[in-house]
C-alpha cells in the first residue's frame, strides 16, 4: 500500500502541556535519605542505547545529589507486588511503563510525537517515558532540572545540588515540544562529544549529539545544494544551458540553475534519488539555492518570476517536481528548500507540496525590537505569515549574533522570546538559531545559549526568569544582580537610539553613546570586584568566578577600543572622567584576556585573519 507523504507538522502537534491530577492528598516522595533509597531504576528487558543512557544519567545525577546508589534493574528483576507498594523509577517505553500508565488512566506513550515526554506518578512509582527516539531521556533531564534542581550551564560547567534527604513532589507531566528541530551553532554545543552531551541535556537535537544520547536531526547535504547536486565543474562545459542565463551569458560560478530546463531537471532528479538510495537513513534532503544571486533570466524562468512576483516562483515549481519524484521512491523523505534573500518572498501562485519543508531565513531585519512590532521588520512579518498560509511545513532559520564582530555588545536579548513565540504561532515546526560558531568569548554567549535552548524547548517560558536563573546560578547572586543591571542598561540604550540592529554591525558608536558606555563599564568593573570578593570569601564555591566575569568584559572593552579616538574626544567634550586606563595599557589588557580565553576569531569565517584584525585594532589607538 502506498504511504502518504510524511510531514513533520503531523509528527509534531501544537504545543501541548498537560498536568495530570495528582493524588487526592498532597504528598511528597522521599527518593533518598542518609545515603539510603527504597527506589530502583527499571529498564525494559531489551533496552535501546538511549534508554540505557537515560537510566545511567538518572542514577549518576541522583547519586551526585544524594550520595546514594540507585540500582538499575531489568523488568524481569522486579518482583511482582501491589502497585501502591512499588517504589520504581521506570524508564519507558516498555512493558512496565505501559502497565503503570494504564493503571492511572494516562494516555499511552505511542500517542506522543517526536521528542514528546511523559513524567507520571503511579502509586509510589514514577514513569520516565515519551517518544522512543529521545523522549525518555528528555523526561529524565526535565525531572533532574525542574524537580531536583540540577543545572547544566555549559558543556563543562554545572550546578548539582548536594542534598542529604531528597523529597520531591510527585510529577504528572505530559509535554510535546512545539519544534521538531531545535538547534543553534554556539561554539559550546559544537565541540566534540562533550558538546553533543551538553546538547542532549539542553534538549537541543542538532549535531553533534552522540547516538546513545539520542542522536540528532539533520538535513542531508546541509544547505545551498544546487552546486553540490549538479557541480558546474562536472556539467557546465557540456551543458551550459543547465545553468542560469544572466545578462545574456550562462554563469558557471556565482549563479543558480536554469530551473525550467527539462534535461537539467531530469539529471537533477536522478542525482537526488541516487543520493537517497546511498543514504537510506535520510529523512530530510535539502534542494536549495546557492548562497549567491545570479538567478536565471531565460524567458521561461522569467515568466514564472513575473507570474509569482518573486524568484520563489520558479524555485517552488522546480522543488515541487523534485519532491514529487522523491515521494514515489522515498515516501518517508521530506524535501527542504530555502526562502532566502530573493526567494524569501512567498509566490503568488505556486504552492509547496505537502512533502516540501520551507526553511525561511529571517535575515535583513532589525534585531533590536521584536518582529511583530513591525517598522523595519514589517516585511519579515508579512512573509512569515504568507508562507505560513501556503506551506504545510515551515522551518525558521534565525540569526542571533553579530557576524561582523562576534565580540561586540549585541543588544538583541529582548527579542529572543517574542520572536520564537511568533514563529511558533505561525506554525513553524523547526528552528535554527545561527550564532557564534567560532568565537570562544562573544557577547554573553553562554547565557544566550542557555536561554535559547530553554525557549526552543518551551516558548512559553518566562525569559526574564531564565536569564536571572543563569545570572545568579552561573555567576553568583551578587555578581548576577550587577550583570543584570549591565545588560538592562545596554538594552535600554540601544532601544532608545532606535538603531537598525542588523546581524552585521561594525561598531557600537551609533547606538551606545559614550556616557552610557561609561556607566556600563562601571557596572562591569563593579561586577568584577564583586566576583573577586565572592571568590575570596568562598573560594571553593566560587572558584574561577572572577575570570568568568572578566571574560564577559571583553565586549565592553572592544566597544572602547574600536572607536578609541572618538570616545576620548567625547569624554573630554562632556567632561566625563574616564573609567578605563590609557589606550596602550587597555589594549594590552584586552589582548591578554583574548589569549587567556583562547579567542582566535573575531568575525564569521575569519580565524586565519585574526592577528591582522588585532593589529589593525591596535593601530587605531
Amino acid at each position: 500500500m502506498k504511504k502518504s507523504p510524511v510531514t513533520f507538522a503531523a509528527l509534531c502537534a501544537p504545543l501541548v502541556l498537560a498536568v495530570f491530577p495528582l493524588l487526592a492528598e498532597e504528598q511528597t516522595f522521599r527518593l533518598a535519605s542518609g545515603g539510603i533509597t527504597d527506589y530502583s531504576i527499571v529498564l525494559p528487558e531489551t533496552p535501546t542505547a538511549v534508554q540505557q543512557t537515560a537510566a545511567e544519567e538518572l542514577a549518576s545525577f541522583l547519586n551526585q545529589v544524594t550520595g546514594t546508589d540507585f540500582p538499575i534493574l531489568s523488568e524481569s528483576q522486579i518482583k511482582e507486588k501491589a502497585k501502591d507498594k512499588q517504589k520504581l523509577l521506570v524508564i519507558g517505553p516498555g512493558k512496565r511503563s505501559k502497565q503503570l500508565l494504564a493503571s492511572v488512566g494516562a494516555e499511552p506513550e505511542e500517542t506522543l510525537g517526536q521528542d514528546g515526554i511523559i513524567l507520571h506518578t503511579a502509586g509510589q512509582s514514577i514513569v520516565f517515558s515519551g517518544h522512543p527516539d529521545r523522549g525518555m531521556l528528555y523526561a529524565v533531564y526535565t525531572f533532574l532540572e525542574d524537580y531536583v534542581g540540577c543545572r547544566w550551564w555549559t558543556r563543562t560547567e554545572s550546578t548539582i545540588p548536594n542534598i542529604q534527604r531528597l523529597d520531591i513532589t510527585p510529577p504528572a507531566l505530559r509535554y510535546q515540544p512545539t519544534f521538531f528541530w531545535r538547534d543553534t551553532s554556539y561554539l559550546d554545543v559544537r565541540q566534540g562529544e562533550e558538546g553533543g552531551i551538553f546538547c542532549a541535556r539542553r534538549k537541543i537535537n542538532g549535531p553533534p549529539v552522540p547516538p546513545q544520547f539520542g542522536g540528532y536531526v539533520t538535513i542531508c547535504l546541509g544547505s545551498h545544494t544546487f552546486c553540490l547536486i549538479l557541480p558546474p565543474k562536472d556539467f557546465f562545459d557540456e551543458h551550459p544551458d543547465w545553468y542560469a542565463l544572466v545578462d545574456g551569458r550562462r554563469l558557471k560560478d556565482n549563479g543558480q540553475l536554469c530551473l525550467t530546463n527539462p534535461e537539467m531537471k531530469q539529471e537533477f532528479i536522478r542525482s537526488v534519488l541516487r543520493i537517497l538510495d546511498e543514504n537510506p537513513e535520510t529523512k530530510i534532503i535539502s534542494i536549495s539555492q546557492n548562497d549567491c544571486g545570479g538567478w536565471c533570466q531565460c524567458p521561461e524562468c522569467q515568466r514564472l518570476v513575473d507570474e509569482n512576483g518573486s524568484q520563489s516562483g520558479p524555485l517552488i515549481t522546480f522543488v515541487n517536481d523534485v519532491a514529487e519524484a522523491v515521494e514515489k521512491e522515498h515516501p518517508d523523505v521530506v524535501v527542504e528548500t530555502l526562502a532566502y534573500l530573493s526567494t524569501r518572498f512567498a509566490p503568488a501562485k505556486a504552492r509547496p507540496r505537502d512533502n516540501v519543508l520551507i526553511r525561511l531565513c529571517a535575515i535583513g531585519n532589525s534585531f533590536l525590537t521584536p518582529a511583530e512590532e513591525g517598522g523595519s521588520n514589517q516585511s519579515l512579518v508579512e512573509q512569515i505569515e504568507k508562507w505560513s498560509g501556503i506551506a504545510k511545513q515551515l522551518f525558521v532559520w534565525d540569526y542571533v549574533t553579530n557576524f561582523s564582530n562576534y565580540m561586540l555588545p549585541h543588544p538583541n536579548l529582548q527579542v529572543l522570546a517574542p520572536n520564537i513565540r511568533f514563529y511558533a504561532r505561525n506554525h513553524a515546526v523547526g528552528i535554527y538559531e545561527q550564532a557564534d560558531s567560532w568565537c570562544a568569548a562573544g557577547d554573553f554567549v553562554r547565557l544566550r545559549c542557555y536561554l535559547i535552548s530553554k525557549l526552543m524547548w518551551n516558548p512559553s517560558l518566562d525569559q526574564r526568569e531564565i536569564e536571572n536563573d543563569f545570572l545568579t546560578g552561573y555567576y553568583s547572586p551578587t555578581v548576577g544582580a550587577l550583570l543584570r543591571q549591565y545588560l538592562d542598561l545596554i538594552t535600554k540604550t540601544a532601544v532608545r537610539s532606535d538603531i537598525n540592529l542588523s546581524c552585521y554591525m561594525e561598531t557600537t558608536y551609533d547606538w551606545l553613546d559614550t556616557a552610557a558606555l561609561v556607566k556600563a563599564t562601571e557596572l562591569m568593573n563593579r561586577a568584577i570586584a564583586a566576583a573577586e570578593e565572592d571568590q575570596r570569601r568562598e573560594p571553593e564555591r566560587f572558584a574561577g568566578l572572577a575570570d568568568k566575569v572578566r571574560r564577559e568584559s571583553i565586549p565592553i572593552r572592544l566597544a572602547w577600543l574600536l572607536d578609541w579616538k572618538k570616545r576620548q574626544d567625547d569624554l573630554t567634550r562632556q567632561n566625563i572622567p574616564s573609567p578605563v586606563p590609557g589606550g596602550e595599557e587597555y589594549f594590552e589588557e584586552f589582548r591578554t584576556l583574548l589569549e587567556k580565553n583562547n579567542v582566535d576569531c573575531a568575525k564569521e569565517g575569519k580565524t586565519a585573519q585574526f592577528q591582522e584584525w588585532l593589529d589593525n585594532l591596535h593601530k587605531e589607538l
